[in-house]
């Protein structure tokens, strides 16, 4: 899928620019089932925070093998990512007190879930919830919505960075 890859071209261009010894990266998948019923966990942790970017780019390579398909639960992204950046208890990434807290945001889609593809305007309700609690936790994302189907209805994706001042 030609989407796909220009998303993981954006993460290793982004990639390029970070230097391992100060900067810690993890990569979280966000594509849910792929009818009505959600069949999988909304997000995967595909990589704990790291600096080692070999790990990265490994995973980098599998989501472009597995061509990652169905929903589009944003929030189901966003939270586990506020979660891991914080070092809360459940996660595997370690605390840092005083650090930068980035969420660079790379979707191809409008946010379907969790409340399904004919909620919008729900869906996108819980996309702001996700980004107030993100942005409490002084967390900024930058939102990149790449395709047609992402710039159709980029709502979500503008509000997700504006409302985290990313």
């Amino acid at each position: 899928d030609s989407v796909m890859a220009a998303e993981v071209a954006a993460a290793r261009q982004i990639l390029r620019d970070f230097d391992p010894r100060t900067t810690r990266v993890a990569v979280i998948t966000f594509a849910g089932g792929d009818s009505e019923k959600e069949t999988g966990p909304p997000a995967l942790t595909r990589q704990p925070l790291t600096n080692e970017y070999a790990r990265i780019e490994h995973t980098l390579d599998f989501i472009l093998r597995t061509d990652p398909h169905g929903q589009t639960h944003i929030p189901g992204a966003v939270d586990p990512a506020t979660t891991a950046l914080l070092g809360l208890f459940g996660t595997r990434s370690e605390k840092i007190v005083d650090s930068e807290k980035l969420v660079f945001f790379f979707t191809d889609g409008q946010p379907t879930l969790p409340f399904g593809p004919l909620a919008q305007s729900d869906n996108t309700r819980a996309v702001r919830r996700s980004a107030l609690r993100a942005n409490k936790a002084g967390i900024r994302i930058h939102s990149f919505a790449i395709g047609s189907e992402a710039l159709a209805g980029p709502i979500a994706s503008v509000e997700l960075a504006d409302m985290t001042e990313g």
